[in-house]
């Protein structure tokens, strides 16, 4: 509903003194029967009576045999996407700390005139390290028994 208003607002139907009591009514309302007075005098749809259409389910027919049914395919994700999430996270945070620490070398190259050695490799280097071998532990098969 507040949204609504606020298309109302933006689209110049209320004015902003009229918007922030509307607003203030939608928030302390307490059924869908308290919000219909604050549209009401709106054109268009009310939001609260309008939904979405859905999209009908697509239906594949059966085939004729069950011989020629294709095999189903798995959606396979290779790279940084396939990893599990607490291994995304550990790459972000180390590409976010590499960053930072090669953004102040770069700046502190920049005020001293001349380059001066690439510490952000050494950084960058051991924290790799780290997470290749936490990559290694958590995304290995398990052994059969």
């Amino acid at each position: 509903m507040i949204n609504y208003l606020r298309t109302a607002l933006d689209e110049g139907r209320l004015k902003m003194d009229e918007y922030l009591d509307r607003m203030g009514q939608a928030t302390e309302a307490v059924t869908y029967g308290d919000l219909t007075p604050l549209s009401a005098d709106l054109p268009g749809t009310s939001p609260i009576a309008w939904q979405e259409p859905v999209a009908p389910a697509a239906v594949q027919p059966a085939p004729a045999h069950p011989a020629a049914a294709q095999p189903s395919t798995t959606v396979s994700r290779h790279g940084f996407a396939g990893l599990p999430a607490p291994l995304r996270a550990v790459w972000t945070v180390w590409a976010s700390v590499v960053s930072i620490n090669l953004v102040i070398w770069v700046l502190v190259c920049a005020t001293a005139g001349q380059l001066i050695y690439p510490w952000p490799i050494w950084v960058a280097g051991r924290g790799r390290r780290a997470a290749r071998y936490l990559n290694f532990c958590l995304t290995r098969p398990a052994k059969a028994a």
